[in-house]
């Protein structure tokens, strides 16, 4: 903040932002350009308006606590990217590197976010910058069926299992480290700091449902705890009291612990918060979670038995139930008619849509539309699906 007249100005750069804005001069030689707010010659728009500051898209201010990163545009496409600045002296760089490697990168299975450049800092020899994706939180928009949360434990354990068959732990897989690529959610873009609101700050942004598009990519990030035991004669415990989720039972600065059983609780326990209690149709992936998140270190399973576990149960599903909406235990009887009712008007009308249309998805993944198909598409296709139920 500033103070000026004895007045305290609020809206002013913070510490947090004042260290990016510094930096401009790096950034834009390596092609990323930041905010108007960020940026040296910057003068606030309401100066000339008169309008409110919060009301202004560079009036958005970042928290002093979030200091290690800051959004971008990326100049040669245009596209949003996420930047972070990181101690050289860790293993986080080289750990994230070691996913981005092309040959890992091919891997369908590989889940750990992808960095797509990464250079110094100048003034500070000790600290680089890393540039990623611009990502979402896993919640955002809402998940509102079954197959929907399906995927996001499928995809996650995958993750995960990969991720340890490298011989890497991450130690902090929790809520806030594990996001999704789904920029194509915000046909017309999204701002950046504000997610719900559209680039220009002027409205709330477009935001589809996670059934119109076609996938989303779930990634784990932050590796800022992460371990990698490259020799494989070298001891698989560590030490260790700090981790987002506080629930784990074994961390400790004094007693070596497995921090690949962590992430199975970890991962459990997100399963567990942000599903299971919300959800009273998840019950099928119930006794998964219960060995996820058992405090005996020991008697929980690998990731890779995990994963398994996770298809056996997800075999015995009938197809229905795994499309079928998400239900809370608040429902009454007369909410759960209704809500049902629009669910299958909703769906029908879905696959009415996928039938006439095909989704198509800019390069740079900024942008999200449906193409209508040719005229003979539609006709082979109505009349492959009314012939289908004469065959089965």
């Amino acid at each position: 903040m500033r103070i000026e007249n004895g007045q305290v100005e609020l809206w002013d750069l913070n510490t947090a932002e004042r260290w990016w804005r510094d930096r401009e001069n790096v950034l834009k030689q390596h092609g990323y350009k930041l905010r108007p707010r960020y940026r040296g010659e910057w003068t606030p728009s309401w100066f000339a308006t008169g309008k409110d500051f919060m009301s202004a898209e560079d009036g958005i201010r970042i928290s002093v606590l979030r200091d290690a990163t800051m959004d971008a545009t990326r100049v040669s496409d245009g596209s949003l990217v996420m930047l972070k600045k990181v101690s050289n002296h860790t293993s986080e760089t080289p750990i994230a590197l070691y996913f981005s490697e092309p040959e890992l990168r091919q891997c369908p299975e590989n889940h750990c976010v992808p960095i797509l450049d990464r250079f110094p800092t100048e003034a500070e020899p000790s600290i680089d910058i890393i540039v990623m994706p611009f990502l979402f939180q896993l919640n955002e928009p809402r998940f509102e069926s079954v197959d929907q949360v399906v995927d996001f434990f499928e995809q996650t354990l995958d993750g995960l299992t990969f991720m340890h068959s490298k011989d890497v732990a991450h130690r902090d897989c929790a809520f806030n480290n594990i996001m999704h690529d789904g920029i194509q959610l915000y046909p017309d873009g999204v701002h950046p700091a504000a997610v719900g609101m559209n680039p220009t700050y002027t409205g709330y942004a477009r935001t589809l449902r996670r059934a119109d598009v076609p996938s989303i990519k779930y990634y784990f990030t932050d590796f800022g705890l992460s371990t990698h035991f490259k020799h494989p004669n070298q001891s698989r415990l560590v030490l260790g009291g700090i981790a987002a989720d506080e629930d784990v039972p074994e961390l400790s600065n004094t007693i070596p612990y497995d921090p690949f059983r962590v992430d199975i609780f970890t991962l459990g326990n997100v399963y567990k918060k942000e599903f299971l209690k919300c959800y009273s149709n998840l019950e099928f992936l119930r006794l998964l979670v219960k060995e996820m998140t058992r405090r005996n270190p020991r008697k929980r399973p690998t990731a890779a038995e995990a994963r398994d576990r996770f298809h056996f149960l997800l075999h015995n599903i009938p197809w229905y139930k795994r499309v079928w909406r998400l239900q809370t235990g608040r429902e009454t009887q007369w909410q759960c008619t209704a809500k049902d009712l629009r669910f299958v008007a909703s769906y029908a009308t879905r696959k009415l849509v996928r039938f006439s249309c095909e989704p198509e998805i800019c390069l740079s993944r900024q942008s999200y539309s449906l193409i209508r198909r040719e005229p003979w598409v539609l006709v082979t296709t109505l009349m492959l699906a009314i012939s289908l139920p004469a065959c089965m």
